[in-house]
C-alpha cells in the first residue's frame, strides 16, 4: 500500500514503518492537524507564496486571482499545503491547465517551501519579540499532537537552533524527496516506489 497507510493505525506504526522501510531513526513525533496549521499561520499574520500566473484549487477552495506574490492567510494557506489539483490559468487563451505532472508531487514541493517559509517567520518573530516566541511555542506543544518527551523547551531550542534561517534562501533548510518510480498498482491505487537503485536515494538516506 502506500506508505501513508500506516497513519491509519497510529503514530508508531508511522515511525516503525519508516524505520523498517528505509531505516531511518525517529526522534520526535509531531502531528499538525487542520485546525492546529491555521492557528499557527495566523498566530504569525500571513506567509507569502507566488504564482506565476493565477491559480485555483476547485477542491481545496484556493483562489489567487492575481500572479505573483500572495500574502496567504491561515485558511488560504491551508488551501494551498492541501492543494493537489492546483490550475494556473494560461494567460493568452484564459483557459486553466493543471500545474503539475504529478499531483502528489508537485504537492510535495510546495508544502516544503512553505514550511521553509514559515519556519523562516516563525523564528524571526520569535526573536525578535519575545511575547510571538511564547504564543508559536503554546500553538506546537498545546495545539500539536506531540511525542511525551517533545515540551516547550524543545520548542525553544529548535528556535534557537534555527536563529539564523532565512525564508527567502532555499539552501537555509535542506528538504528532500527521495528519488521515486511507477510501478504496478496496489489495492486499486496508484503507488510510487522508492528508486532504491539511483545513487541519490543512497546519499539521502
Amino acid at each position: 500500500a502506500k506508505i501513508n497507510a500506516a497513519y491509519n493505525y497510529d503514530q508508531q506504526t508511522v515511525i516503525d514503518t519508516l524505520k523498517q522501510n528505509f531505516d531511518v531513526d525517529i526522534n520526535h513525533y509531531i502531528e499538525l492537524n487542520f485546525k492546529s496549521f491555521v492557528e499557527l499561520v495566523d498566530s504569525l499574520d500571513k506567509v507569502p507564496v507566488y504564482v506565476p500566473y493565477p491559480a485555483r484549487d476547485a477542491y481545496t477552495g484556493l483562489d489567487l486571482p492575481n500572479a505573483g506574490c500572495n500574502a496567504l492567510d491561515g485558511e488560504q494557506s491551508l488551501q494551498w499545503a492541501r492543494s493537489r489539483y492546483l490550475e494556473y490559468q494560461n494567460p493568452e487563451t484564459g483557459r486553466w491547465v493543471s500545474a503539475d505532472i504529478v499531483p502528489d508531487i508537485g504537492r510535495i514541493a510546495r508544502q516544503q517551501e512553505f514550511m521553509r517559509r514559515l519556519a523562516g517567520i516563525a523564528v524571526q518573530k520569535s526573536l525578535a519579540n519575545p511575547f510571538t516566541a511564547n504564543v508559536v511555542a503554546d500553538k506546537i506543544v498545546n495545539g500539536l499532537k506531540v511525542d511525551d518527551a517533545f515540551d516547550k523547551t524543545s520548542v525553544f531550542s529548535l528556535l534557537d537552533a534555527f536563529r539564523t534561517l532565512n525564508p527567502d534562501d532555499q539552501s537555509a533548510l535542506e528538504m528532500v524527496t527521495i528519488p521515486w518510480k511507477t510501478g504496478p498498482d496496489q489495492s486499486g491505487q496508484s503507488v510510487l516506489y522508492a528508486d532504491t537503485a539511483s545513487p541519490a536515494f543512497g546519499a539521502i538516506i
